[in-house]
């Protein structure tokens, strides 16, 4: 186990930027990847699909991309550690 990872305060974070600033993708898709490490992959895959919604409507290819790729790993029970597990 990584010493510098922490999920669970990782959620906590992201759920509050969440509360912030609702309707952001990018903090959507954080909190996914935190759901992911934590193991709640239900909740990050359904997270991950809602900032995919919005970055679509926002016409944000590059993102919706990603988030594509992200929610692929989730499917297959995988945290995200790092951008390179979600590359082409």
């Amino acid at each position: 186990m990584d010493p510098l990872r922490n999920g669970g305060k990782a959620t906590a974070l992201a759920q509050r930027a969440n509360e912030l600033d609702r309707g952001n993708p990018i903090i959507l898709r954080t909190l996914a990847a935190a759901y992911a490490e934590t193991g709640k992959f239900k909740e990050a895959i359904e997270t991950a699909q809602s900032a995919l919604s919005l970055a679509v409507a926002q016409g944000n290819t590059r993102l919706s991309n990603t988030l594509e790729a992200q929610i692929k790993l989730h499917q297959a029970g995988l945290p995200m550690r790092d951008e390179s597990q979600i590359k082409p």
